[in-house]
């Protein structure tokens, strides 16, 4: 099988991925992704203190009173976040339970449908730029990250915040390649930014938050902004707020645990993410993830979740890697040379020739597993007798010398059927297979083609010197003639 033909294989194989997750599909098994992530914690464990409890509450009290502007915890105003969570939370519990009840779930389904919307955003963004299916994966890789699986089941802002963050840089995104496709976004940044229509976005901002901002400014006399802003962000600004400080690189110490499993491809994500800067793709990424990283870091209050909204670029940057970073196929060597064989209507099992295959210069016991009890390992010089017996001979780079030397002594013609170029990482070498074939065999008997009997069902051979399993006579090699490669 030539290279041509190895590849087409593999491009099978991702086409397909991209088949799968064509359209809507993606998007929406990276949301089932997210979801199987998160939804285990949703009733499994009570509500957790300080953080989600508190929302909870000021949401309960929301409903019990009647009162959608205000926020309060008790008795105390609760200024510290936007109303909308709150709203999220209290559809939902109207709609799946009641507030008499305390059910802690119903607090929780914004957050779960938050990291699905982020999973899906992001799956939608990043396939138009680097496929269905890596953009499947993209998605995919961010949903089972544990920060964003952990807030999927915790009901504060978090995931809500990195759903709507992600939604909104998945849609940049597509503008962005958009305008690199046109060759636009490389030559005046002015031009790209005049077509997102930018000034309809502070309008539909000042429409959906501009109601609630007056009502909440009139019912508070302007407490609530003197206590998120100054009481609040400030404090988180100037110093480790409520015991939370830590120095630059706390949230770079904890980023591989924070995105297991995932972080399994963080080296390959930066390394693929550097070389391909120039890349829109890349580019968009980088620039998403860099500022705002370093923002988090150098803000004396650190949270482990803080950087949350900055793990779709991560992500985005890991599925990016996996098509730029070398593939594992050179280490499946006897895997490829079974499969050549089958490409090559040379493999006995198939009854298309006799067997076994002998193997010159690689002895890994995988090829013994994929090719058969019978397969013949040795050198070069056994592996030119199979070749004058009309069987298929895999022979390594460094036993080819032999190997044609022999057939040249013997007579033996040989054709190049296909070869095999790996790793062999048992003993750490590039390893180069060759199959060879005889383009006139010795002639076989008919009998010899067909598959092989069950032992308890062979007929013995009784011959003078008693019963005797049957053994096929093989034929004199023919004169040699020329190798053909």
């Amino acid at each position: 099988m030539d290279a041509p033909r190895i590849e087409a294989l593999n491009d099978r194989s991702a086409s397909a991925l991209d088949r799968m997750a064509r359209g809507w599909r993606g998007p929406a098994a990276a949301a089932l992704i997210a979801f199987a992530a998160g939804a285990p914690g949703l009733f499994a464990l009570p509500p957790l203190d300080r953080d989600e409890s508190r929302f909870a509450q000021a949401t309960a009290q929301m409903l019990e009173t009647g009162d959608l502007v205000n926020i309060r915890f008790q008795d105390a105003p609760r200024d510290k976040k936007p109303v909308g969570i709150h709203w999220l939370q209290a559809a939902s519990t109207a709609l799946t339970s009641s507030v008499e009840r305390r059910d802690i779930y119903p607090y929780r389904l914004p957050s779960l449908f938050g990291a699905m919307l982020a999973a899906a955003a992001l799956a939608w963004g990043a396939g138009m730029t680097l496929g269905a299916g890596r953009g499947l994966l993209a998605g995919g890789l961010l949903g089972v990250t544990l920060l964003l699986s952990t807030e999927a089941f915790i009901g504060k802002t978090d995931a809500v915040l990195c759903g709507a963050v992600t939604l909104s840089m998945a849609a940049l995104l597509r503008l962005y390649a958009q305008a690199k496709g046109l060759g636009q976004a490389g030559r005046s940044a002015r031009t790209w930014m005049r077509r997102l229509g930018w000034v309809w976005g502070l309008v539909a901002i000042l429409a959906l938050a501009g109601p609630w901002a007056v009502a909440i400014t009139v019912a508070s006399d302007g407490g609530f902004w003197s206590s998120a802003v100054g009481g609040d962000l400030a404090p988180k600004l100037a110093g480790g707020h409520e015991s939370h400080g830590a120095p630059p690189g706390l949230h770079l110490l904890l980023s591989p645990l924070l995105l297991f499993p995932a972080s399994l491809l963080l080296p390959a994500a930066l390394i693929a993410g550097w070389r391909a800067r120039a890349e829109p793709t890349a580019r968009f990424a980088l620039a998403w993830l860099v500022p705002t990283w370093l923002v988090f870091e150098a803000l004396p209050t650190k949270l482990p979740h803080y950087p949350l909204p900055t793990y779709p670029a991560i992500a985005l940057l890991m599925a990016l890697a996996v098509g730029v970073a070398p593939s594992l196929k050179p280490l499946w060597v006897s895997q490829r040379a079974a499969e050549l064989l089958v490409q090559a209507d040379l493999d006995p099992r198939n009854g298309v020739t006799i067997g076994p295959v002998t193997v010159a210069g690689y002895a890994e016991p995988s090829l013994v597993f994929a090719l058969g009890t019978e397969t013949e390992l040795g050198d070069g010089a056994d592996a030119a007798q199979a070749l004058a017996e009309g069987r298929p001979a895999l022979v390594e780079s460094r036993q080819d010398q032999a190997f044609r030397d022999t057939i040249a002594k013997a007579g033996t013609q040989a054709v190049v059927a296909g070869r095999v170029r790996g790793f062999d990482y048992s003993v750490g070498r590039e390893v180069v297979l060759t199959l060879w074939r005889n383009p006139r065999p010795p002639p076989i008997l008919p009998a010899l083609l067909a598959p092989p009997v069950a032992p308890s069902l062979a007929v013995p051979l009784i011959t003078e010197a008693g019963p005797k399993a049957a053994r096929p006579t093989r034929a004199a090699p023919r004169p040699l003639k020329g190798l053909q490669d």
